[in-house]
């Protein structure tokens, strides 16, 4: 008996000698496991907290290359310092020590399909599966795919902007072309086989995608306040008014975008891949608020266009334009051309305002951030794609 005594203390002084040796906290033995043998816990779905995060990926579109949000990082791709992979990328949900690879570009595609509107743009586009066969040993990935798919510059360029005037297609026919591909078995399969390339990268069982999604761009109130204003770049010769209706169905198509997606990846049933859906944080900070102009400042989350003068013709070649923005997939290249095509075609064309209440003088010089960032999120909205990043992060 004298001996069991004896062995009880000796259980009980080095359990105290454990406590006292962690500062006062009991060690959580299973937290040593080396970071290829991490378990997840049970019911709460969550690696353990001491997963070891040695290099974070972000890849997609110009959506996760943040155009427009901070100092520009990389001319060739349109990355930006205060996109949400750079904020994650300073955040307290990375280690200190850790590697960053930022392989978003800007126009980047996963399917084949022919999104343009004419025969010059028919070239060979840059793929996300390009960026994925980069990537090694990642330890968690940001993705944010399928808006270049479904062709939203050309869907906004035909119902919203009209930066090639009479050239700029029908709204109608980019509507319905972006429900079918959204509605197609090409997308479904193109989004999982992208989402297959990106999980043979990572690094341990730990490895985790998280695929961001998008958000409509008008308020959801869709009230009546909008319905005289226009965002055309041409509203004297060539225009789109922004009606309860035209404002709903594009809408739709966003929605639809989101929805899909979200099916996508839920039908995997696969715990690597975890839907990030922030459409719902910038509710409330969309165009066309209630009672407000279309674009009301810094409480708008997604940018405008912050110049309507012309950009002279010697800085843009028409010859050549076409051909060059059509091979980057650069929203701001695109609009450029078209204005530049337009202005030589039609030289009697004006440029005015929304509602005629604004004109901005200055010009900007061809191919700029300023207009490639148009209908992207901004600084306030990359920050609140990161809370919801933070709300799903899978590593507490």
């Amino acid at each position: 008996m004298a001996s069991f005594y004896r062995y009880l203390f000796f259980l009980w002084l080095m359990s105290t000698a454990s406590t006292v040796f962690a500062g006062g906290k009991t060690i959580n033995h299973q937290m040593c496991i080396h970071a290829d043998h991490i378990n997840v816990e049970e019911n709460a779905g969550h690696l353990t907290p001491l997963t070891q995060i040695k290099k974070y990926v972000a890849l997609g579109d110009s959506y996760a290359a943040g155009v427009g949000a901070g100092p520009e990082v990389s001319s060739e791709c349109w990355q930006f310092a205060d996109s949400y992979p750079g904020l994650l990328n300073r955040s307290s949900l990375l280690p200190e020590a850790h590697d960053f690879q930022f392989l978003a570009c800007s126009g980047v595609r996963m399917l084949g399909l022919d999104t343009y509107t004419n025969r010059a743009e028919r070239k060979l586009h840059r793929s996300v599966a390009e960026y994925i066969e980069k990537v090694e040993n990642a330890s968690v990935a940001t993705l944010s795919i399928g808006g270049n798919d479904v062709g939203f510059f050309n869907l906004l360029n035909a119902c919203v902007y009209n930066f090639y005037g009479p050239l700029s297609g029908s709204c109608e026919e980019r509507l319905e072309f972006a429900s079918a591909v959204i509605a197609s078995s090409q997308f479904a399969d193109g989004y999982n086989a992208m989402l297959d390339l990106l999980v043979e990268r990572g690094d341990s069982p730990s490895f985790r995608i998280l695929a961001t999604g998008y958000s409509a761009f008008f308020d959801d109130a869709l009230t009546e306040d909008c319905n005289e204003y226009t965002l055309s770049y041409w509203p004297g010769w060539w225009h789109q008014y922004l009606s309860v209706e035209l404002r709903k169905r594009i809408n739709d198509i966003s929605d639809q975008l989101n929805d899909r997606i979200g099916q996508i990846i839920r039908a995997r049933s696969d715990d690597r891949v975890i839907w990030v859906n922030w459409a719902p944080r910038f509710v409330k900070h969309r165009f066309c608020q209630p009672g407000k102009p279309p674009v009301n400042g810094e409480d708008t989350w997604f940018f405008d266009v912050d110049f309507r003068s012309f950009v002279p013709d010697d800085e843009v070649d028409i010859e050549t334009c076409e051909h060059e923005s059509s091979l980057s997939g650069d929203w701001g290249e695109r609009a450029l051309c078209g204005m530049a095509i337009v202005k030589a075609r039609f030289p009697e064309a004006t440029m005015r305002g929304f509602n005629d209440s604004l004109d901005v003088n200055g010009g900007r010089q061809p191919f700029a951030p300023s207009t490639a960032r148009l209908f992207h999120p901004t600084l306030r909205g990359h920050q609140a794609i990161l809370e919801e990043i933070r709300r799903v992060w899978p590593y507490y």
